[in-house]
């Protein structure tokens, strides 16, 4: 695979962030449960909604967005 100059990635790592959903038995339990973690920060959370996943992604964005 062809590596990526430092100036064509348009990705930052302050706005990167890892989504774990987990499985349930009961199919009509939500599909929106698991665990975030914002990967230059290293902050995480649980969340069971995807309220609470919107909420972790606005909270860190936003602080982002004030840094630059």
């Amino acid at each position: 695979m062809p590596g990526r100059g430092a100036d064509e990635s348009s990705l930052s790592v302050y706005l990167a962030f890892v989504v774990h959903f987990r499985t349930s038995d009961q199919p009509r339990r939500t599909r929106f449960n698991g665990r975030v973690e914002h990967l230059s920060s290293g902050s995480n959370a649980r969340f069971s909604s995807l309220k609470q996943l919107t909420a972790f992604f606005d909270a860190h964005l936003t602080a982002a967005v004030k840094e630059t």
